[in-house]
């Protein structure tokens, strides 16, 4: 509008400012914690023997939230191949993340549990 008006500078300044501000918003946002107390973790087990079943179930008895963010199928010229996980939990009441972490580690054909960082439980 202002650039219609005649006024490229102010045009200019006003859009600059709103790139700026969102850029630093959106940063911001990603550092933010979130209020309900979620976590992320990484999941690789055994393909085809029901494991992402038995991840749900141990969370959901363990009183978590389970959200499932996005998956593949990962190679590596096993006979067996291997599903990552990245599944989101949220506390909603019961145990700890850490007693989640145990239990999810304990389950037949869970290979690993790590957070998205790459840190290993």
């Amino acid at each position: 509008m202002a650039c219609g008006a005649g006024m490229p500078v102010l045009a200019i300044a006003a859009t600059s400012f709103y790139l700026l501000a969102m850029s630093v918003l959106a940063r911001l946002g990603r550092r933010i914690r979130t209020v309900d107390g979620g976590r992320r973790f990484v999941v690789q087990y055994k393909d085809r023997r029901g494991v992402l079943r038995q991840i749900l179930a141990c969370a959901s008895e363990r009183g978590f939230q389970s959200s499932l963010r996005e998956s593949r199928r990962v190679r590596r010229g096993e006979k067996t191949s291997r599903v990552e996980v990245d599944l989101r939990f949220i506390k909603r009441s019961g145990g700890s993340f850490d007693e989640l972490l145990e239990a999810l580690s304990d389950i037949k054909g869970v290979v690993s549990v790590r957070s998205p960082s790459g840190e290993a439980y």
